[in-house]
């Protein structure tokens, strides 16, 4: 059973510690109050925008999804983001889950299985708080730094009615370990020893414990930024820590229901947990939950 390990209240929690209590949903509560600028006020958890219910079982997935949210096609004022780049991802097979040689897997990552995937489309970086902004005409950030830097604090709900405003949506768990391995196999995206981070990542051994402008760490084979470290990212599927021993080989969607959403590619305060940094590493999130390392990117085509 893997439980969330989030930076809150910007001190990191690690495995089922939540002592400083639900983290904060984007927005505020001035940002989602009645009558406010705000694109997703349906997507509001609980009484202060944000708090996200009670954690239940990490076993025990609810017995219906979530009810979709109504998703305008863009912020009344909005206006067309800057910067981003889609780059198209040939479809093809690989190897899903705890990679050849790496001793440090989790029970959820394994079976390692083989995952076919139709060719789709991915923002090249992590969102932007400029981004975001021009598109949803406010900044939950909650280290709100510029525009250049990943957009984090950021809701499940949230990130997903970005992606859609864009004519996209959130990658699937299959997706983005597709991308972020660009096809090798090792147990980092970028190779099999911890030494190759420094080039592709930020985290807490060089990002000097905040997150940092997008795109200025070498891209993997593909093209793609930031995969590794700078922020976790939100993906698509439920969370279903037995998953890959039922799931389908073709564009594998991720179970139909469940209580957590996954987060993948570890972020900027991942150092000493270094394993958190590994390409097929897998953690759960409560969907409401936001957090000052939690952020996103899209994907479009490949059966939307």
């Amino acid at each position: 059973m893997k439980h969330p390990a989030i930076q809150c209240c910007g001190l990191l929690l690690l495995a089922v510690l939540w002592s400083c209590g639900a983290a904060q949903g984007a927005g505020g509560e001035d940002a989602c109050a009645p009558g406010a600028d705000c694109l997703l006020a349906d997507a509001c958890m609980g009484d202060a925008c944000g708090a996200p219910a009670d954690l239940g079982p990490l076993d025990a997935p609810s017995d219906t999804a979530e009810e979709p949210l109504p998703l305008p096609a863009c912020h009344p004022n909005c206006v067309a983001p800057e910067g981003l780049t889609w780059v198209p991802l040939p479809g093809g097979g690989f190897t899903m889950g705890c990679s050849t040689g790496d001793g440090d897997c989790d029970l959820d990552e394994n079976p390692a299985h083989g995952v076919t995937l139709g060719a789709f489309e991915m923002l090249d970086s992590e969102v932007t708080e400029g981004q975001f902004y021009g598109v949803m005409g406010f900044d939950p950030s909650a280290l709100s730094l510029g525009s250049d830097y990943p957009v984090e604090n950021v809701t499940w709900a949230q990130a997903q009615a970005f992606c859609v405003a864009l004519g996209g949506r959130l990658p699937t768990e299959a997706q983005w370990e597709y991308a972020a391995r660009a096809g090798g196999n090792t147990k980092y995206a970028c190779g099999a020893e911890t030494a190759c981070l420094k080039d592709v990542a930020w985290y807490d051994h060089n990002a000097g414990g905040t997150k940092r402008i997008v795109k200025t760490k070498t891209a993997n084979a593909w093209g793609l930024y930031d995969l590794t470290g700078n922020v976790w990212e939100w993906v698509a599927d439920w969370y279903d820590q037995d998953y890959y021993g039922v799931s389908v080989r073709d564009n594998p969607p991720g179970p139909p229901t469940g209580n957590y959403r996954v987060i993948r590619g570890g972020a900027f305060i991942n150092y000493y947990f270094v394993v958190f940094l590994r390409v097929s590493n897998r953690f759960a999130n409560q969907p409401g939950a936001a957090s000052d390392s939690l952020g996103f990117r899209c994907v479009r085509g490949g059966g939307d």
